[in-house]
């Protein structure tokens, strides 16, 4: 099977997101910056309970606002292998819905969260810090479920609200490097990490920029973080002009 030409390769994401509501872009974090990225996260992690905007779950510890917590972050904000996809998704008009999200899931952890949506059809990237194989607490998605804009139904999830195995769901995997792009209205869950390696990863979200900012105030960027861009796009982005 030949691969895609690389100048229909945008075409193909956004059919994929289009029909399907989510799309793969492997090797979307040059390994440096990969790297880079990877040891800065450690080290919050290992500090996480000095970190005022971190939250401990039961299965998952996140790092709330995480271009604020480290600068060398912020180059996920508009990286030039995924953010012009989003950015065609809404036609030039984007900008960030909030704070971006480190997420770390220790080793053999439950699953976090039942079946659900995210409420509007917002764009969010998830970037691997880390390899991500099925054992390993992928996010699970139902391809085509963004279309019916409705939430799951009760009977998705069993009787201690944690997610059943639905017909067509798939986990979606990859190496470290990768980025997973979805509709955050499609139907989706955290599956358990059944491995020996943690799984960490950041969540990039964008909105139109007509539309309001997050609505829980722990998850918007700060005003002195917005009035510290300097780059044009990213002052857009944060929602400075």
């Amino acid at each position: 099977m030949q691969p895609i030409p690389a100048e229909h390769l945008m075409d193909w994401h956004l059919l994929r997101l289009k029909y399907l509501g989510y799309t793969v872009v492997p090797n979307a974090i040059p390994p440096d910056l990969l790297a880079e990225l990877r040891r800065r996260f450690d080290k919050l992690i290992a500090d996480y309970q000095d970190i005022s905007t971190s939250l401990a779950h039961p299965a998952a510890i996140d790092l709330n606002r995480i271009f604020e917590l480290d600068s060398t972050f912020e180059e996920l904000m508009d990286l030039p292998s995924v953010f012009p996809i989003a950015e065609r998704v809404f036609e030039g008009e984007i900008a960030l819905l909030g704070g971006a999200i480190g997420n770390y899931t220790p080793p053999h952890a439950a699953p976090r969260g039942a079946w659900h949506h995210d409420g509007k059809d917002y764009i969010r990237l998830t970037f691997f810090l880390s390899d991500l194989a099925e054992d390993g607490g992928p996010t699970a998605v139902l391809p085509g479920t963004h279309h019916s804009k409705v939430f799951p139904p009760p009977w998705a999830n069993d009787d201690d609200g944690l997610p059943r195995k639905l017909p067509g769901m798939l986990p979606v995997t990859g190496p470290a490097g990768t980025c997973m792009i979805n509709n955050t209205l499609i139907w989706h869950t955290g599956t358990p990490n059944r491995s020996d390696q943690s799984r960490c990863i950041i969540w990039v979200v964008y909105k139109h920029s007509s539309w309001d900012n997050a609505p829980q105030e722990h998850l918007r960027n700060t005003t002195a973080f917005i009035e510290r861009q300097t780059n044009p796009r990213r002052r857009r982005l944060c929602g400075a002009e």
